[in-house]
């Protein structure tokens, strides 16, 4: 095919439950971690894996526009005491095994009024932070920021200190931070003026330039709390932003007060409290009844591309119990998630905060990477002749079905939401510090990337399995090559590519398969046949053919050809294909704790007045078990009439309050 398009309708569309969640808790996986870093569902909330875990305490992660997950510490490694030079550390966490990467220091220094009233001395008491978001979010912009909300340790002095905290505040302390190494980037990037290094009395009380402080100090229902969860809609302009009181905000950097101070001979300006707009205590009504007084841990915005846009301004707060809660930019909870609920559980304790990753759509598409006429790949457009002749050689074909991201390489990028506000965009080779260069042409997102598509309807119809029909297919499967081995260390598959076959029941039939393990004594996918029901009963194809029902593909580097007989299938209408890939081994379809089961319907013209079909919990044995209801179509009148010349001649009447009619079937044409 030479064209650049594929009918949407054949991208089986992401939901909530198709998007990766992080979310960081206290503790760990291992001896030594004060940090552990899972994945769940965002619509369900179960917990899909554990990433592992780390030496340092931190306050909340977020997602770079580029797919790198980043934390600011709180807590040094081992028992050693909180100080300035050994927390507000920028990691850069690994989405694979939670591994991390020092990438720099925030270098805030706080500082003491000294005895004298006169300049400042050293608090070292460290500024730890709570809260932490991305301003920037175009892969082709390194200008974004870091935006951080952080509060001194302790207002208590030190042993052996003297001198007082003469900052006017030191709690919900927002700083801007450089994207490359996490240091405070002010005021042009110069620290404080004035003897000293600044008048202690100014602002934050450290030497390093803040934005301000946020407010939190009003009546909302709970007391005054810490920020702890930022996120903006407009670049860094302003902020949305939750506190562990179960507060939502609406922070406005623009609308900063500024003052002035005369210390040492010089104008010392600084920043002091930023426009803060209390929108509600979240569950609360417009006249503050029904607070939650929530223990907000983290905050993040919805994906964007999801459900056409539907999540795009939705905000998702987690509490340190690990309940996520949907509300809008109006506080007003939302009904996102499993069952219409507003708020679904983790099971996860601990929480400090959440982000999610930045694959929020299908990648399937259509590339024109093939080549051109005389230098297209292999298996690509028609350079030999067809027995009957029917095709004009040569037939160019320089276009394919591809999973896997090329940004704009083009024109055909996948992402939907590209150059637009919050561009998503995966992992990249520039050294791990910079949002340009987004690596292209792989699969490589945080969390992993999975997809389906999904071919028209065809039909086998007339057909016999002695007419042994066949799907022939090109494919290059460029993977991890990692099957699925039992022992002796059990391995897990990654890169997973299969292929599958929708019968007129609607049921989903493999047919080929990547997974190469293959054993005589246990299941494995080669095993589905008619009489070989997989133990979790994925399967039970019919067997009325001598070629396999699963043929294998292969990880490769080159392009090959598969061959799938579909005898099976003969005779059979409304058939479909479809081709799914997920770097995880499996799209776990079935379980209702993620992906779910799938409920087919069909077309309106099958259905007759009085068909029902059954909606329940299964049972660990497949049967019905509680909550099971039926469903019956009520069409109201309807008539069936034979089809051809079998309905000439006959007849029918139609009545009504003062209306008897009938109707002849004829095959002359009545003139007017």
């Amino acid at each position: 095919d030479s064209s650049n398009d594929i009918d949407p309708k054949h991208v089986v569309p992401f939901n909530l439950g198709d998007v990766n969640l992080f979310v960081s808790v206290d503790g760990g996986t291992k001896i030594g971690d004060k940090t552990a870093v899972y994945m769940v569902d965002p619509f369900t909330g179960a917990e899909e894996t554990v990433l592992g875990g780390y030496n340092q305490g931190t306050g909340d992660i977020a997602m770079r526009a580029d797919g790198q997950l980043h934390a600011i510490t709180v807590a040094p490694p081992g028992t050693t005491p909180v100080r300035d030079a050994n927390v507000g550390h920028y990691l850069s966490v690994d989405t694979g095994d939670a591994s991390i990467v020092d990438r720099g220091a925030t270098g805030i220094t706080t500082n003491l009024l000294n005895p004298a009233g006169n300049g400042s001395s050293a608090h070292n008491i460290g500024t730890l932070f709570t809260a932490m978001a991305y301003s920037g979010t175009d892969p082709g912009r390194d200008t974004s920021d870091v935006w951080a909300v952080g509060s001194r340790a302790s207002a208590s002095l030190l042993q052996g200190q003297t001198g007082s905290v003469g900052a006017e505040y030191i709690n919900n302390i927002l700083y801007n931070l450089q994207l490359t190494n996490g240091s405070v980037d002010g005021l042009s990037n110069t620290n404080r003026p004035g003897n000293g290094g600044f008048n202690a009395r100014d602002g934050a009380g450290t030497s390093q330039w803040e934005w301000g402080y946020v407010d939190t100090t009003f009546d909302n229902g709970g007391a005054q709390g810490i920020v702890t969860g930022l996120v903006t809609m407009d670049g860094g302009i302003s902020f949305y932003a939750v506190d562990d009181a179960g507060g939502l905000y609406r922070v406005d950097r623009s609308g900063s007060q500024t003052s002035t101070s005369v210390f040492g001979g010089v104008n010392n300006p600084f920043f002091n409290q930023i426009s803060t707009t209390l929108i509600r205590n979240i569950g609360a009504d417009a006249s503050g009844v029904g607070a939650l007084n929530l223990n907000f841990e983290g905050l993040a915005l919805g994906p964007e591309n999801v459900e056409n846009g539907l999540l795009a301004q939705t905000l998702f707060g987690i509490t340190n119990d690990g309940d996520i809660y949907a509300f809008d930019t109006n506080g007003d909870l939302q009904p996102v998630f499993v069952d219409g609920q507003t708020s679904v559980s983790t099971g996860l304790f601990g929480v400090n905060g959440l982000d999610f990753g930045t694959l929020d759509y299908n990648l399937w598409h259509v590339t024109s990477r093939r080549g051109l006429l005389g230098a297209v790949d292999d298996g690509h457009g028609v350079d030999v002749a067809p027995f009957d002749n029917s095709v004009s050689l040569p037939k160019p074909g320089g276009s394919s079905l591809y999973f896997g991201f090329e940004g704009q390489v083009g024109g055909n990028t996948p992402d939907p939401s590209f150059d637009g506000n919050r561009t998503s965009g995966n992992k990249n080779t520039a050294g791990n510090n910079s949002i340009i260069n987004s690596a292209l042409n792989n699969v490589d997102f945080p969390g992993g990337a999975h997809g389906s598509v999904v071919s028209n309807g065809f039909s086998l119809e007339g057909y016999s399995p002695n007419d042994k029909p066949t799907l022939y297919f090109n494919y290059w499967l460029e993977t991890e090559n990692t099957d699925f081995q039992p022992a002796p260390i059990p391995t897990l598959m990654k890169d997973a590519f299969r292929v599958f076959v929708q019968d007129e029941s609607g049921q989903w039939r493999l047919v080929s398969t990547s997974n190469s393990y293959e054993d005589s004594q246990q299941d494995d996918e080669f095993d589905i046949g008619a009489t070989d029901i997989l133990s979790d009963g994925t399967s039970d194809n019919p067997s009325r053919q001598s070629f396999p029902d699963v043929v294998e593909t292969f990880d490769n580097s080159n392009w090959r050809q598969a061959r799938v007989d579909l005898s099976n299938y003969a005779g059979q209408s409304d058939l479909k294909l479809r081709f799914d890939f997920s770097t995880a081994g499996s799209m776990n379809l079935g379980d209702v704790s993620t992906t779910g089961i799938e409920l087919f319907a069909v077309s309106g013209a099958e259905l007759t007045d009085g068909d029902t079909f059954t909606l329940g919990d299964l049972d660990p044995f497949g049967g019905f078990s509680t909550g099971v209801q039926m469903f019956e179509f009520d069409l109201g009148a309807q008539l069936t009439v034979p089809s051809g010349n079998a309905a000439i001649g006959q007849s029918f009447t139609v009545t009504g309050p003062g209306f008897d009619k009938t109707f002849t079937f004829t095959d002359t044409p009545i003139l007017p």
